[in-house]
């Protein structure tokens, strides 16, 4: 993206990941939320 990253930027999987009814059912997982930096 070019750019730091906020808050804001990461706001969605933070409520996913503490959300029982969104995420009751993963485990062991990792979300990479770094807006592309470290695609290949």
């Amino acid at each position: 993206m070019g750019r730091v990253g906020t808050s804001d930027d990461c706001v969605g999987a933070f409520l996913f990941l503490a959300s029982g009814e969104l995420s009751g059912y993963v485990t062991g997982q990792v979300l990479e939320v770094n807006g592309g930096l470290l695609m290949p």
